[in-house]
């Protein structure tokens, strides 16, 4: 729930500022958003931005995940993944469950621009994603890496 959203002005940026009610189990917590830090894709960047935030989040900044995939793979055990050692949940991350850990928003959506005058990301299928920060990190594309993959036959497009 968003009560209330205000514009601000300082010497260094301009900023949105929303105050979000959150609700755990026992009790309902307000928080100032005073930067919102959008991550397009899930490279491990990002992944590490999300287990770093997880770990110590910062007050007032939100973060925001957008992307098409939601298992990343870790590029580091690939080789083991086409040797069989390792299965396809093995080398993935799920990126929903780590934003979710991060206590981070996760938009499974594809990005089609960038509206850098108005500071918003545009997406495919939900209204745009105001931002302060955007960074942009997709990682490695593995249409080439199916869950049940055939070694022998092994083709990429």
């Amino acid at each position: 729930m968003v009560p209330a959203k205000h514009t601000f002005h300082d010497s260094q940026q301009i900023g949105t500022i929303v105050a979000v009610k959150t609700q755990t189990s026992m009790q309902t917590t307000e928080q100032t958003i005073l930067r919102d830090i959008v991550l397009i894709g899930g490279g491990h960047s990002h992944v590490g931005v999300l287990r770093m935030f997880a770990m110590k989040p910062l007050p007032g900044v939100r973060l925001t995940v957008i992307c098409t995939d939601t298992d990343t793979p870790y590029s580091g055990m690939l080789p083991g993944y086409i040797a069989g050692h390792y299965s396809f949940d093995d080398v993935h991350i799920d990126l929903r469950r780590l934003a979710q850990f991060a206590g981070a928003r996760y938009f499974h959506d594809e990005v089609i621009g960038v509206d850098r005058e108005n500071r918003q990301v545009i997406c495919r299928a939900r209204t745009n994603v105001p931002y302060d920060v955007l960074t942009i990190n997709i990682g490695l594309r593995h249409r080439c890496l199916p869950r049940s993959l055939a070694l022998p036959n092994l083709r990429c497009r």
